[in-house]
């Protein structure tokens, strides 16, 4: 995944930070804010929006733009940085992975799960992000906003619920943590994840392509803590 940004300035106003080219027509554009310049040819942009993933979603097919994450108003923490550099990772991985997938245009993020203007329409999707620190190697969620026709085009298939998956995410996280390690439940179900992670990472395709699996492995997780 590319590398973090540099710390930013706080945002006054509800909007997005768009990751733009320096031929962006969004350089221009009155209201938008030029945040901060990363190297010769690329810059961090802030759009004030009272409904961001709404204008999202006509700003992401802007000529020039990367990436787009939705920003509440004060700081911009490490999080957000995150989720907009995640947001240009994410076209880099789509279009190596060969996948069906029609959607043009930059992809859609937001460090926390409620965003203010989320639609029906709309599909959150978890992804997992390893960030390095001097603490060492964590693991944070990132959220990708998508209609349902592109997410279901990218999969391959409907969508699984993704409401229990949403419940259970420190589980994931814990179970992402535990494949790292290579130390996997001594259960069958432990057994077979092992067995499926051998040429592939534990992330959120991963989980949504073994979505039985991963469910029967929280539920043991989660009756192992009930017993104790």
């Amino acid at each position: 995944m590319p590398a973090d940004m540099p710390v930013l300035p706080g945002t006054s106003r509800l909007g997005m930070l768009i990751l733009a080219d320096s031929e962006c027509p969004l350089m221009w554009q009155p209201g938008v804010v030029r945040h901060a310049r990363l190297g010769n040819d690329r810059w961090v942009l802030h759009l004030p929006a009272e409904s961001p993933l709404v204008l999202a979603q006509d700003v992401r097919r802007t000529h020039g733009v990367l990436g787009v994450s939705v920003q509440p108003s004060g700081p911009i923490t490490a999080a957000d940085r995150l989720a907009l550099v995640f947001a240009e990772h994410l076209s880099v991985v789509r279009t190596l992975d060969k996948s069906p997938y029609p959607l043009s245009g930059a992809f859609v993020t937001s460090a926390k799960r409620d965003v203010p203007g989320a639609r029906d329409a709309l599909i959150r999707l978890f992804h997992f992000a390893s960030v390095q620190s001097p603490a060492g190697l964590s693991d944070v969620i990132v959220w990708e906003w998508i209609d349902r026709p592109n997410a279901e085009a990218w999969f391959g298939a409907p969508l699984p619920d993704l409401g229990p998956l949403e419940l259970h995410l420190a589980e994931l996280l814990q179970l992402r943590r535990a494949a790292r390690a290579n130390q996997y439940p001594k259960t069958p179900d432990g057994a077979a994840l092992a067995d499926a992670l051998k040429d592939r990472p534990f992330s959120s395709r991963f989980v949504l392509d073994n979505y039985y699996l991963v469910c029967r492995l929280i539920a043991g997780h989660l009756d192992k803590e009930s017993d104790q």
